[in-house]
Order: C-alpha cells, then structure tokens, then sequence
C-alpha cells in the first residue's frame, strides 16, 4: 500500500486487520501512534517510513518483540522468523541506539529495546486492560438501557428464563401466597364470618 495517497488519518482505519503479518504504507499520509496495531499478534513486518507515525512502540504486540535469536545467529531466513520495522522521523531517532546491520531477521534488536523500555511496555499493558474494562462497562449500560427501552416503549422483549429466574419467580409465588393467607387471616379476625 505504499504511495497510495491515502486521506490523512491515524492508523484505527486497519483495526479490522487483526491477522495481517506485513503492513507497509510508506510515503502515506499516516500519523500518530502505533496503538491501533496492538491486536495484531500475527505482525513481523511494518512499513512506515516517510509518514508521521511517531510513537507507540510499546503497544506493539509482545510477539512482534519475541525474535528468535537463535535463526538470526544460525543465518536462518524466512518471513516466519522476521522482525522489522522500516520507520523514519521520530522513532527511527528513537531506535537508533538499536539498529542493527546485516542481520536477514531483524534490523533493530528488539529484545534489548524491550528490556529497556518494559516500564512503558508495562504502562501500555494496564492502560489496555483499563480501556478493556471501560469498554465491558460501557456495554452493560447499553445493554441495560436497550431492555429499559424496550421495556419503557413496549416492544415485547422475551428472556430465556434462567434456573436463578425460575427460582426467584417462585419464591416471589410463595411470597405472595404467604401475604394474601396473612392478609386474609388477619381480615378474618377483624371481620367474624
């Protein structure tokens, strides 16, 4: 997809691609973070040279920093063992202290890069699982607010009964039963039949 004058934008428009291992979109109008490929654990190569992506190396997925070292030294090659980001502009300044020459794999050493940076790696983690658990809520309010509605505009809206229905729905029975005989009892002796 290089030099395919994409609109400005961030990179949420590939969240859909969670499966893609190569992502080159160089010479693009692209900016901001790598966040949005955090889901992509299939990743081995990106391409974003000449565009104005500029942080977000640690939300890159933890198989993304898990290169096999041992291919590298043995002078394996193959897409499978590959690891390589092609970056220009801010990240490139901030993996320059990693680049690597002549290695087929892997053009930074990411191990290291991890090592060094696990805090914000760690940072990125938490901040995933907290955006994870907003999300879980936000849709148990709309999920709650949808039957509320539904039940408010009367649209007939069947649930599956539960056994924890089943058995509420019975004590509830019960309950009532219990009340009506206390009532009529009580009526009873406050009128002599």
């Amino acid at each position: 997809m290089n030099n395919n004058k994409f609109p400005a934008q961030d990179l949420s428009c590939f969240t859909p691609f969670i499966n893609l291992e190569r992502l080159f979109i160089v010479n693009n109008p692209f900016y901001g973070s790598l966040k949005p490929l955090r889901d992509f654990t299939y990743l081995k190569e990106i391409g974003i040279a000449n565009t104005d992506v500029d942080s977000g190396l640690e939300y890159l997925p933890e198989n993304f920093f898990n290169f096999n070292a041992t291919a590298s030294d043995l002078g394996w090659t193959g897409a499978y063992f590959k690891r390589e980001l092609y970056c220009t502009g801010k990240l490139a300044e901030q993996l320059k202290d990693y680049k690597i020459e002549n290695d087929p794999l892997r053009n930074y050493d990411w191990q290291a890069w991890k090592r060094d940076n696990q805090k914000l790696i760690n940072k990125a983690r938490e901040q995933a699982k907290q955006e994870e658990l907003i999300e879980i809520v936000e849709w148990d309010i709309l999920a709650r607010e949808t039957k509320d509605y539904m039940k408010n505009s009367g649209v007939i809206f069947i649930k599956k009964p539960t056994i924890v229905d089943e058995m509420k729905c019975h004590l509830e029975f019960k309950l009532k039963v219990l009340i009506f005989c206390l009532i009529l009892s009580f009526l009873c002796g406050l009128i002599k039949i």
